[in-house]
């Protein structure tokens, strides 16, 4: 703790103004993060529009604009991911308004908006911070869930049943969401296995 402390006095007035800049955009994505009920659209959203800023330095995006650095966030995570649980949905054009809440856009005209300054100066950070963190913050939201994809991984997990009880009692206490994934889940599997029979 104390080297951190040393290594950031040891810094320029400017760098820790950067750095204090990215804890805040940091935590602003975290928010999003807390914020997402049933999809992760806003760090989503966030991800795809430093993506686009960071390659073309434009700061005022068009809905348009918004919409396809959004969509293809989506899709580059549910790679990263290797799934599609909890991640995207179809996009609004609301989506840039509601970001003005954590300060990442502002309107500047009719479905118009501008990057705000401290996000486009940590741009590059935060692009390749946010897909691990949206894929921690999902595994901690729904566990094992997307796994549950493969059949062959459902039937293997539902051969040791009391395996299978303790991961069930463990993912349907995660939350609301888990619990209803998992009831479909269980579903599934026990028509599985009776097919199989």
């Amino acid at each position: 703790m104390a080297s951190s402390k040393n290594a950031r006095k040891a810094q320029s007035p400017k760098g820790i103004a950067r750095i204090d800049s990215e804890l805040e955009c940091k935590g602003e994505i975290e928010r999003m993060l807390k914020n997402s009920q049933t999809k992760v659209i806003m760090p989503a959203l966030a991800l795809g529009v430093l993506r686009t800023y960071s390659a073309n330095r434009k700061q005022v995006f068009s809905d348009s604009e918004i919409r396809f650095s959004y969509e293809s966030a989506v899709r580059s995570l549910k790679t990263h991911l290797g799934h599609d649980v909890h991640i995207g949905a179809k996009y609004e054009d609301a989506y840039g308004m509601r970001m003005s809440r954590y300060g990442f856009f502002r309107s500047v005209g009719h479905l118009r908006y501008e990057l705000a300054k401290r996000f486009a100066d940590c741009a590059e950070q935060l692009v390749s911070w946010i897909p691990d963190r949206i894929k921690q913050h999902i595994h901690s939201r729904i566990g094992v869930i997307p796994e549950l994809v493969n059949s062959k991984v459902r039937l293997r997990i539902a051969e040791d049943v009391s395996k299978f009880m303790k991961l069930i009692g463990e993912q349907m206490n995660l939350n609301a969401t888990s619990f209803e994934i998992v009831s479909f889940a269980l579903i599934k599997i026990h028509l599985e296995i009776s097919h199989s029979l």
